[in-house]
């Protein structure tokens, strides 16, 4: 599946309704937040979507937009593991620049089915 523009959270309002409403996650090298979200009329939105915080403190530039390619990409082969009404904010750690993809993925893997199977996830 592709990662649409429709499917980024852009809005400072969409990150702070996340971060304040959410349930927040420990996944190690990232903090999660996510928020079930129904669409208009309490219908299911037709995919999740995805937000990415990563700070000075992470690197340069180029680090930060490494880490960020990294992710977009775990969620792009992970997303069909959320439900489509989910929103996730990943904040990244210094950590996560030492991380291998391999087990980032595996990390993020693990939220997704806990977040689809009981609409609470547990610490990872």
């Amino acid at each position: 599946m592709r990662f649409r523009p429709s499917q980024h959270l852009r809005k400072a309002s969409e990150f702070r309704r996340v971060r304040d409403q959410g349930t927040r996650v420990d996944c190690g090298p990232v903090v999660a937040y996510y928020l079930r979200v129904p669409g208009p009329g309490g219908t299911c939105a037709e995919a999740p979507r995805l937000g990415l915080v990563v700070s000075r403190r992470v690197g340069n530039a180029v680090v930060r937009n490494r880490v960020k390619r990294r992710f977009r990409e775990v969620f792009r082969r992970c997303q069909e593991l959320l439900p489509g009404d989910c929103h996730v904010v990943l904040i990244a750690r210094r950590a996560c620049v030492f991380r291998e993809q391999t087990e980032i993925e595996r990390r993020f893997r693990k939220l997704c089915r806990n977040i689809s199977a009981s609409g609470h996830a547990k610490p990872i």
